[in-house]
């Protein structure tokens, strides 16, 4: 059987210390767990000290912040402060911007006239407010590199490293402060983003035609992509718009070593944008586009248009026809009109023309016809120099006539048959007069052209033939050079009898006309048609110096002359030599051009040499066939072919007519005053000169073109080297858009004072007859002589814009939308201004697109009213206004690369018309 087994047995059969082995395994466990716990704390702690470091850092940050807010705008929100970085100061320098307090009124006097501000340098010096970082002492330029204690605001992550990359870095010391809750420093760093050149947002003409090319031509302002590698933005600028940061900014870029917002960080914003405010003496600036648009609306007397100090406008006023040289009515408030009522008009000029004559050269657009070929045209217009009942036309209307370019006179030597195989030895004077149309648009001439040469050539002559005579003048009126060939004649006198139409910029021969008159006694008119023959104009005969009588020969007696230039003549008590011409217009006497330019009689010898030893003839030859041997030029001093050296048109102005040279400032009654570099031709906008032809003619000799008659100017007077056609003067066609565009509106006018610069506004060279440290000589109300760009520049540039809001037309002229539409499509977003960079406020946007009539009801509140022109800046912002303090050299690559790839438009000719392409 089997037995049972007793369960007794079997537990005393189990292993000991089975319970000690579990205790001593929970022991380990709750060990594990309470040193965890222990770790977990100790974490804990730890994390809680970084996030109260963190916190007090943030803090730290967010009162680096206020504080660099704070300075911002104590330092810089004052309309009159200017900011510029270091490096303006020296390459070597830091990108620390720093700020200074503007003149504020104190670079002019009490008038709006610039003056010096004394010792510059000092000046400048005491007008420093501090460089915007966030050191002890914001007037001590801080150092930027990296240093023991330093911490970096620009860093490498931000500009990258490598090859002068460390230069564009800011690390400062942080400033230390105490808390209860231990120790911290900030540290803080301010760029401007108007040192930069705003991310490129290539913009098409709202047209693709030659119109709104040309407005883009002049209002682009879009910074070129290629030198921030962005050249595909051309093509396709949409990009640009997602690209609302800098950093996004990489993604537009072609890629390189470096990402464009390292390489550019301090070249290239994502976001500038600037307030049209006058940083020179406050507040907003003034438009232009609607004063001139609104004139008739503006009062007559204290018009603000120069901001004198922060606190206090100039007035000026408006002439009128009654009073046609009111008071501060020139674009200087500070000048005079000269003379009085009874005096001849031109003699009332003051330095430069008036506020007016602006609005007038502003508006001509309305006055063009124009057609869809673009082939624009405007009329003639001139007023009398002498007519006291046009005062007010002649001083404030802009002059619109084609001017003389040149003329030579071909000195020919002539033989007429006086009977028995014998001939009379003559002269020939051949005038060939280029008139020209400097302007951009078509131009008729207003009728029939006179031209007078009231008194003596500068030219003396004297004969070998059948022996040697003394030098004779031309004609009578001289005081030196006696007797004159023709005693019986005291002025020379040619005419254009037909009216003549000149393309923009071209030009055109005229003289005397061929025929059996075309050889006429020196008291006759000359009649001259267009194009160049040689064998025409006055004849003088060849006196005997003894007994007076003309001299004859045989056909095989050989004629010779020697020239000299110093032929006087009296003007108003005073002597000189040189050139007296006048222009009148169809059957009236009165003058409209009145060319002068004269010498003292020294200068004149100093200057015009001698010529000796001229091409001979034999009377027989000279009677077949005039032979030329000299030729006298005198016309617009122009780049090249002078007689001596000059600088062109920056300091001769070809529209000029009128100059008191010579001591003729001293002898006209509205002036008599002897200005510096009146007696010296190197000053004059005019140039004479002589030209000695070699035997059979040469090259030299008047160049007219076979099939227009053009002749050659500017650069040269022949076909090899000069030029038909050449605009120097532009018409607006449309309405303006920039100050810039005023650099072909003629200021100085009828200043007949030296220097005679020419393309005033916006630019600028320094004139050695004006003091370094002035901008006038003289400090009368009624001195004419003024470094005019400075003087200009210092009117127009603070105080005024041109916002574009204006007619704006489908092509050229008038027609197409008026100023209200212009403005309200603008303001409700559904087309841009012609100036594209200005945008209107947000608020006048939401405005305008929030309810049908909105955007009326703007225009009747900010551009409708006669006073507007002042306000309306406040309602526009600027993209990508740049700092002209900018040394930025990539963003200045950038900006002056605006036009890059632009359509321009240019004038096509065809056959006798022409066209805008």
């Amino acid at each position: 059987m089997t037995a049972p087994i007793p369960t007794s047995s079997l537990r005393q059969r189990q292993p000991r210390g089975f319970a000690l082995i579990i205790s001593l395994s929970l022991m380990v466990l709750i060990m594990v767990l309470v040193t965890g716990m222990l770790s977990l704390s100790s974490i804990s702690l730890r994390s809680s000290g970084r996030d109260n470091y963190a916190s007090q850092a943030r803090a730290n940050a967010r009162m680096a912040l206020a504080i660099a807010i704070g300075q911002l705008q104590k330092q810089t929100g004052a309309d009159t402060r200017v900011t510029a970085r270091a490096d303006i100061q020296g390459a070597d320098r830091p990108p620390v911007l720093g700020v200074w307090k503007s003149w504020e009124g104190t670079d002019h006097d009490s008038k709006g006239k610039p003056i010096s501000p004394g010792n510059y340098a000092s000046k400048k010096d005491a007008r420093f407010l501090g460089w915007l970082t966030s050191t002890d002492d914001a007037k001590n330029l801080p150092a930027t590199d990296e240093r023991k204690g330093s911490v970096p605001l620009i860093g490498e992550k931000t500009v990258g490293s490598g090859n002068g990359r460390s230069s564009q870095q800011v690390h400062l010391i942080p400033q230390q402060i105490s808390t209860p809750d231990g120790e911290g420093g900030f540290a803080w760093w301010i760029g401007g983003e108007n040192q930069k050149a705003r991310l490129p947002k290539p913009q098409k003409p709202t047209e693709d035609n030659a119109a709104r090319w040309s407005v883009a031509a002049k209002t682009h302002s879009v910074a070129d992509p290629k030198p921030l590698r962005m050249e595909k933005l051309l093509d396709d600028a949409s990009p640009a718009d997602r690209a609302v940061s800098l950093m996004l900014g990489d993604l537009v870029a072609t890629k390189d070593t470096l990402n464009v917002s390292q390489e550019f960080f301090h070249d290239l914003s994502a976001h500038s944008v600037g307030l049209l405010t006058n940083t020179a003496t406050g507040g907003w600036r003034k438009d232009l586009s609607l004063a001139t648009e609104n004139w008739a609306q503006l009062p007559s007397s204290n018009l603000p248009f120069l901001r004198l100090t922060p606190e206090k406008d100039g007035a000026a006023a408006k002439p009128s026809t009654g009073n046609p040289t009111a008071d501060r009515s020139m674009l200087y408030p500070w000048a005079a009109y000269r003379g009085g009522a009874g005096d001849m008009t031109i003699y009332r000029h003051g330095p430069v023309t008036s506020w007016e004559n602006l609005r007038d050269y502003a508006t001509l657009y309305k006055k063009i016809t124009s057609s869809s070929t673009g082939r624009n045209r405007i009329a003639s217009s001139s007023y009398a120099i002498d007519d006291s009942g046009n005062a007010f036309n002649f001083l404030h209307k802009v002059r619109l006539l084609p001017v003389v370019a040149r003329i030579q006179w071909v000195f020919s030597h002539y033989a007429a048959p006086s009977g028995n195989n014998q001939y009379a030895a003559r002269l020939l004077l051949t005038p060939v007069i280029t008139m020209w149309n400097p302007y951009s648009v078509e131009l008729t001439s207003p009728g029939s052209l006179n031209f007078y040469i009231q008194k003596p050539l500068p030219v003396a002559l004297r004969y070998n033939v059948s022996g040697s005579t003394n030098y004779s003048c031309l004609f009578a009126g001289a005081l030196t050079n006696q007797p004159p060939l023709a005693s019986g004649t005291n002025i020379l006198q040619y005419m254009i009898p037909a009216t003549f139409t000149l393309k923009p910029g071209e030009t055109r021969v005229f003289s005397p006309a061929s025929g059996s008159n075309a050889i006429v006694a020196s008291n006759v008119i000359a009649e001259l048609q267009p194009g160049y023959r040689s064998k025409g104009g006055h004849y003088f005969d060849v006196k005997n110096s003894t007994t007076g009588a003309t001299v004859t020969g045989s056909g095989s007696m050989s004629i010779r002359a020697d020239a000299k230039f110093d032929t006087e003549y009296e003007d108003a008590k005073y002597t000189g030599v040189g050139i007296y011409m006048d222009m009148s217009i169809g059957s009236s006497p009165a003058r409209h051009l009145v060319y002068r330019m004269i010498y003292r009689p020294a200068i004149a010898n100093d200057v015009y040499k001698p010529l000796n030893l001229l091409a001979e003839s034999t009377l027989s030859q000279a009677a077949a066939n005039p032979v030329p041997f000299m030729s006298t030029v005198f016309g617009a001093r122009m780049a090249s072919k002078t007689h001596l050296p000059a600088k062109g048109f920056v300091q001769s102005s070809p529209l000029v007519n009128y100059t008191a040279m010579g001591d003729k400032d001293l002898a006209e009654p509205t002036i008599q005053q002897d200005y510096i570099g009146t007696n010296h031709p190197v000053n004059s906008p005019f140039d004479y000169s002589f030209i000695k032809h070699a035997p059979g003619g040469d090259s030299q000799l008047p160049n007219a073109s076979d099939t227009t008659g053009r002749g050659y100017i500017v650069t040269g007077y022949n076909k090899s080297d000069g030029l038909s056609r050449c605009v120097i003067a532009e018409i607006p066609v449309r309405p303006l858009a920039s100050l810039g565009e005023l650099q072909n509106w003629d200021l100085r006018y009828e200043n007949p004072i030296p220097p005679y610069a020419f393309n005033l506004i916006g630019n600028s060279d320094a004139s050695p007859l004006l003091p370094a440290n002035a901008v006038a000589n003289y400090t009368a109300d009624k001195n004419l002589q003024y470094d005019d760009s400075y003087c200009a520049n210092h009117v127009l540039f603070d105080d005024w814009f041109f916002s574009s809001i204006a007619p704006d037309p489908t092509s050229y002229g008038t027609s197409g939308k008026n100023l209200q539409t212009t403005f309200t499509e603008f303001v409700s977003g559904i087309a841009p201004l012609a100036n594209r960079a200005y945008q209107p406020i947000a608020e006048d946007t939401g405005f305008a697109t929030a309810m049908a009539g909105n955007a009326t009801k703007l225009y009747d509140q900010h551009v409708k009213g006669a006073d507007r022109y002042r306000t309306i800046a406040s309602h526009l912002e600027v993209e990508g206004m740049f700092n002209v303090n900018s040394t930025s050299v990539t963003a200045w690559r950038a900006l002056l690369g605006h036009a890059r790839k632009q359509k321009v438009p240019f004038i096509r000719e065809s056959g006798t018309t022409w066209n805008v392409d």
